[in-house]
C-alpha cells in the first residue's frame, strides 16, 4: 500500500509516520507548518528518509491538518482527514472535511471512526532521572503538562486544588506550561497570572504549594514524570494528548475528563471525573454556539484526595499504565492502522464531481 502522508511533524505525526513504516506500508511524507503544532526537535533519520521519498502512485493521501486545510486530490485512490475533534458541535467537520475526503478519523468522539494512533513505546522502557529542580521533600507531587489553553483547564486544575488541600499539607502542584509564539519566562508569567486571579477570588490567606516550570528539555520532562506522582488534566474534551499518555505509560495514574480521547486510553489505568455539557466560551477558533463536556471541579477535588489518600488503589492503577501502553506499539498500531486503511479502500464511495 503506497501513502502521502500530510501532518506537522510534531510527535504524534512522528509516530503515525514511524508505525506505518514499520508495519510494511510504502509511505512518503511531506510537512506542512502550523502554528499550534510544535514539530520534534530532533527528526529521525528514518523520518527525513521517508521525507525525500516520491512514489510513482499513492492509494491513500493521509491527511493529518486542520479541516479547512484539507484538499479532495482526485489523484490519489483515497482521501483519509484525521481530525483532532474536540467539541460536540464542530461545523468544520460537515462545512471542510467530508467535501475534501472520503473518509474523515478522530481521536476523541465515539460517533465517528476512532483513529487507532501509535506511540513510541521505547522511551517508557528507559530510565530517567529524577528533574533536579524539583524538591520532593516527601510531598506528595501532583503535576500537569500542556498548552495555556482553554481546553487543558489550567484555571479549573487549579481550583480544584486549591480546594482539595490546606496550605500545611505535603503536597504541590507542578505546573509545566507552553504557550506557542511565547518564550519561557512569558509563559511563567502568564501561568503565575492565573493562579493569582484564582487566588484573588478566595477568602482563604495562605495556598497548598504550587511550582511553575518552563523553557524544559524534553529529556527534563520525562525526568518530571519520574519524580512526581499524580498527573491532573481534566480538559474540554481533550483529544489525543501525549503528556497524558506518557503519564500513564510511567505509572502516574492520570485524572481525566470522562470525555474525550484520555478516557479511552487510560481506561483503568487512571481515574476519571464527571463532567457536563457546556457552551465551549473561551475555545479558540470557535464562536461559543459550540458545545463540550465542562468537568465537575468538586469531583476533580474530590479525585485528588484519593490519589493522594488511597496508595494501593494509586500503585494498582500504575501498574496497568505501561501495560496499557503497549496496546499502542509500532507493531499492534502500525497493522491495525493499515487494516482499516485497506478496509476503507475495498469501501470507499467517491464524491460525486
Amino acid at each position: 500500500m503506497n501513502i502521502l502522508y500530510l501532518g506537522s511533524y510534531d510527535r504524534t505525526s512522528v509516530d503515525i509516520i514511524q508505525a506505518l513504516d514499520a508495519a510494511g506500508a510504502n509511505i512518503a511524507c511531506r510537512p506542512v507548518k502550523m502554528a499550534t503544532a510544535a514539530p520534534v526537535p530532533s527528526l529521525p533519520e528514518r523520518v527525513k528518509e521517508l521525507t525525500a521519498r516520491t512514489l510513482p502512485h499513492y492509494d491513500v493521501c493521509l491527511q493529518h491538518i486542520p479541516p479547512h486545510c484539507m484538499d479532495y486530490d482526485g489523484r490519489v485512490g483515497l482521501n483519509v482527514g484525521l481530525i483532532d475533534q474536540r467539541l460536540r458541535k464542530f461545523p468544520p467537520m460537515d462545512l471542510f472535511v467530508m467535501p475534501c475526503v472520503d473518509y474523515g478519523w478522530v481521536d476523541a468522539d465515539p460517533n465517528w471512526s476512532l483513529c487507532p494512533f501509535p506511540v513510541d513505546i521505547t522511551r517508557y522502557e528507559q530510565s530517567y532521572a529524577n528533574y533536579g529542580g524539583i524538591q520532593k521533600d516527601g510531598r506528595f507531587l501532583f503535576y500537569t503538562i500542556g498548552p495555556l489553553a482553554r481546553e487543558h483547564n489550567l484555571a479549573g486544575i487549579l481550583r480544584a486544588y486549591y480546594g482539595a488541600f490546606r496550605a500545611d499539607e505535603p503536597v504541590c502542584l507542578v505546573i509545566v506550561p507552553s504557550l506557542p509564539g511565547v518564550s519561557p519566562p512569558e509563559a511563567e508569567r502568564h501561568t503565575f497570572a492565573i493562579c493569582q486571579e484564582i487566588q484573588k477570588g478566595s477568602a482563604l490567606k495562605q495556598f497548598p504549594a504550587i511550582q511553575v516550570l518552563t523553557g524544559l528539555t524534553e529529556t527534563e520532562v520525562m525526568g518530571i514524570h519520574a519524580v512526581c506522582d499524580c498527573f491532573v488534566k481534566p480538559g474540554y474534551d481533550l483529544g489525543w494528548d501525549a503528556d497524558t499518555f506518557d503519564a500513564m505509560a510511567f505509572g502516574k495514574t492520570p485524572i481525566v475528563s470522562n470525555w474525550g480521547a484520555p478516557k479511552y486510553f487510560t481506561k483503568t489505568a487512571g481515574w476519571t471525573v464527571e463532567t457536563k455539557l457546556d457552551f465551549a466560551l473561551g475555545a479558540q477558533q470557535y464562536d461559543g454556539t459550540e458545545t463540550w463536556h465542562s468537568p465537575d471541579l468538586v469531583s476533580v477535588a474530590q479525585t485528588m484526595r484519593e490519589a493522594y489518600e488511597e496508595v494501593n488503589v494509586r500503585k494498582e492503577k500504575a501498574r496497568r499504565g505501561l501495560e496499557r501502553a503497549y496496546d499502542f506499539s509500532y507493531d499492534r498500531r502500525g497493522g491495525q492502522f493499515l487494516k482499516v486503511l485497506a478496509w476503507a479502500i475495498d469501501n470507499a464511495t467517491k464524491p460525486k464531481s
